[in-house]
């Protein structure tokens, strides 16, 4: 466990220090045309940097306030290979369909993001609707089947180390054995004692499984009529109606280019 603690640690240190080098590079003009002319979509607030230079202005967040929010409310990006389209910001790692809010909110730059993996089932026909919400309902399924395998697996390969440990904390509990005669004993109660630290470890990771499939079940364990009502609420809101309907026909025009 101190290990693992120091490992992330390290990693975390390692990530700034990355994102520091990176964000210099990215001050520099010459080097975001060099992205460009390799073919690489760079976030709108990129592009705008070199469309200033371009101008001869000098380079600056102009899309942005002091206070790190869009200036026009009205403004909304795309999300591009699960990233945030004005900052690239990544806001989902993998691409997985689901049901809610297809509009979200940076948590970088506090911009509204179009995701066009996420279904605003009152934006769409109501065949098409229960469609797509059966298919992801049934994705869900195979999902908690896996988890629930693994975890089925945890729980075997955890079965030995509690019968293991069961008798060694007999003892040390009650006195017959203690902390400084495990240390002082043979390799057989030093190992019991390693294998309380890969129970916990076990536990852990089980108690992690079982999140994942809860939370799963809890997202979208609601039938179709529950789901479409509220995307229905959400879409009655005409501030963010006008942004989906904004970023759906930006999302078309971009497709059809």
């Amino acid at each position: 466990m101190a290990a693992s603690f120091l490992a992330a640690l390290i990693m975390v240190r390692k990530r700034e220090r990355e994102v520091r080098l990176s964000e210099k590079r990215l001050r520099n003009i010459d080097y975001l045309r060099a992205m460009e002319r390799t073919g690489i979509r760079l976030p709108e607030k990129f592009r705008r940097y070199i469309r200033e230079s371009e101008k001869g202005s000098p380079p600056g967040d102009t899309g942005m306030e002091k206070s790190g929010k869009i200036t026009a409310k009205d403004e909304v990006f795309l999300a591009e290979n699960g990233s945030c389209g004005y900052c690239g910001y990544l806001l989902r790692r993998h691409p997985v369909q689901s049901i809610g809010r297809s509009v979200i909110r940076c948590p970088q730059c506090r911009s509204a993001v179009y995701d066009p993996y996420i279904h605003e089932l009152a934006a769409l026909p109501e065949k098409e609707a229960r469609e797509i919400f059966s298919k992801i309902s049934r994705e869900l399924i195979i999902g908690v089947t896996r988890y629930g395998a693994l975890a089925l697996l945890v729980l075997v390969l955890l079965y030995p180390s509690v019968i293991y440990t069961r008798d060694f904390l007999v003892l040390l509990f009650s006195g017959k054995i203690t902390v400084f005669e495990i240390m002082g004993s043979d390799l057989s109660w030093k190992i019991a004692f390693l294998a309380i630290a890969i129970l916990f470890s076990r536990i852990r990771m089980l108690y992690f499984l079982i999140m994942a499939v809860v939370l799963r079940i809890r997202l979208y364990c609601g039938d179709f009529t529950t789901a479409f009502r509220e995307s229905r609420n959400r879409m009655n809101c005409p501030e963010y109606a006008a942004k989906f309907w904004k970023a759906r026909n930006l999302k078309n025009n971009d497709a059809a280019c």
